[in-house]
């Protein structure tokens, strides 16, 4: 396999295995998002129309940012594991 690799990469025999693993692993998944993400948008305009389009675009977007903020705001509160044990 390192002999496979050696000619477009400068890799280690060692990483040889891992290497081709990443990239294996990011091709499929490439694969199955340029798949997905129109056969998805297919589905939405057949069931919904092309003019719903746009709202549940600015509605995902939407939820992903809010998520990220709630996210942000937790990030430095102490986790279950830091925090001492309640005593009653």
């Amino acid at each position: 396999m390192h002999r496979l690799l050696a000619p477009v990469v400068q890799v280690r025999e060692e990483e040889s295995r891992t290497l081709l693993l990443m990239f294996l692993y990011s091709f499929l998944a490439m694969t199955a998002y340029s798949i997905l993400k129109p056969l998805a948008a297919g589905v939405f305009i057949a069931k919904f129309g092309a003019e719903n389009l746009p709202f549940i675009i600015l509605v995902a977007g939407h939820a992903a940012g809010s998520g990220f903020l709630e996210n942000e705001r937790h990030r430095d509160a102490p986790s279950r594991g830091d925090r001492p044990p309640v005593r009653a």
